[in-house]
């Protein structure tokens, strides 16, 4: 009875080693909180790239207001609302790229 009750509690230690290995890669994998995923150089990319804004005047991450989050995608509902906010030199109109997914953006014409 003994040595059973002994591998029982090895069995049960091995397990829960195991299942705390685990979570600890999964932590380390993950970027700390309040880190861009989309670095202002991805968010002048698709300025450039998507709305065809020549030149950045003003580029700034920041919360958006509610104007501002009532033009947003509806893809784009339920994400965080910091976006980078770039404003183009000849008013072509501000651009918002979110701080977590490149794939949300939209611009708000002047």
């Amino acid at each position: 009875m003994r040595q059973v009750l002994f591998l029982i509690m090895i069995w049960v230690s091995v397990i829960c080693i195991g299942c705390t290995s685990s979570i600890d890669n999964i932590n380390y994998e993950l970027p700390p909180p309040g880190t861009p995923t989309v670095t202002s150089e991805q968010a002048k990319e698709i300025a450039k790239n998507v709305y065809k804004i020549k030149e950045i005047e003003i580029i700034n991450r920041r919360h958006l207001e509610q104007v501002e989050l009532d033009e947003r995608p509806v893809s784009a509902y339920g994400y965080t609302p910091v976006y980078w906010v770039i404003k183009g030199k000849n008013n072509e109109g501000t651009i918002y790229v979110s701080f977590v997914n490149p794939e949300h953006h939209f611009i708000i014409s002047n």
